[in-house]
């Protein structure tokens, strides 16, 4: 008997540290999903390369470790940076102006956090960001200031990829018994057409196309298909995404 209660003993034991490792390894993935962040990390010397000699348009917080306020904004900080992680023309970052004094000092900075936007074209003057500190009201700044269409999400606005001229005819294709009109003046819409939106006005082309040979439920068809390998988001590139949802975007102009 006693030999048993030792057998126990052991297997309790055993069973115990296999608890506390599996514990150990699923705090050490979960701290490892935790670090990831699409904020850039800015110091004196990758600020000049980040933010003035680029290209993009870069919002840059310069905050202290011990700020509380700084603190209250980081989670919120990070859905803006997740909001524009697609968005090739902005960079959301951060910048210690208590450790890295450089450019702290150089742009006046005397209270934590603050908020300065740097445009691509006027990098020399930064927009000083003095509205509400919540997700949504930098969201809708970033875009009206950088000329971009992002969500809260990620995703692009509704309003990307659609053309006016084309949402146009494409209520009146819906509702015309004979479409044939429709489609030449959209062919020459898209004609003239510059080289930015192109892409755009032939997708609307091939809709009416498709409408034509499958019938009008292919809209509805193909929205939840598109829909659902956006959404999904496995294995599908930036780009590819936001191809999807333009499309998304001009399906809807035909409902």
């Amino acid at each position: 008997r006693g030999h048993l209660e030792l057998e126990h003993i052991q297997r309790v034991a055993a069973s115990g540290l296999a608890m506390k490792f599996a514990t150990v390894v699923l705090l050490a993935v979960v701290s490892s999903v935790a670090v990831a962040s699409n904020v850039v990390v800015l110091d004196d010397s990758n600020f000049e390369d980040v933010v003035l000699k680029s290209d993009e348009n870069v919002l840059v917080e310069f905050y202290a470790p011990w700020c509380g306020h700084c603190k209250r904004l980081a989670p919120v900080y990070e859905q803006v940076a997740d909001a524009f992680a697609r968005e090739s023309k902005v960079v959301i970052a951060k910048y210690d102006a208590n450790s890295h004094r450089e450019f702290g000092s150089k742009y006046g900075i005397t209270g934590f956090p603050t908020l300065k936007f740097f445009n691509f074209g006027q990098k020399s003057e930064p927009l000083a960001y003095n509205g509400a500190r919540t997700a949504d009201a930098m969201v809708e700044f970033i875009n009206k200031v950088s000329r971009t269409d992002r969500k809260l999400d990620g995703f692009l606005g509704d309003n990307a990829g659609r053309i006016s001229g084309l949402d146009d005819i494409s209520r009146r294709f819906v509702a015309s018994a004979d479409r044939s009109g429709d489609v030449e003046t959209a062919k020459e819409v898209v004609s003239g057409l510059q080289d930015s939106q192109r892409k755009d006005g032939e997708y609307y082309l091939r809709v009416m196309k498709n409408i034509q040979e499958k019938g009008d439920d292919f809209v509805s068809k193909e929205l939840a298909r598109l829909s659902r390998m956006r959404d999904g988001g496995r294995g599908v590139d930036d780009e590819k995404i936001d191809n999807f949802s333009k499309r998304i975007n001009i399906l809807k102009a035909f409902q």
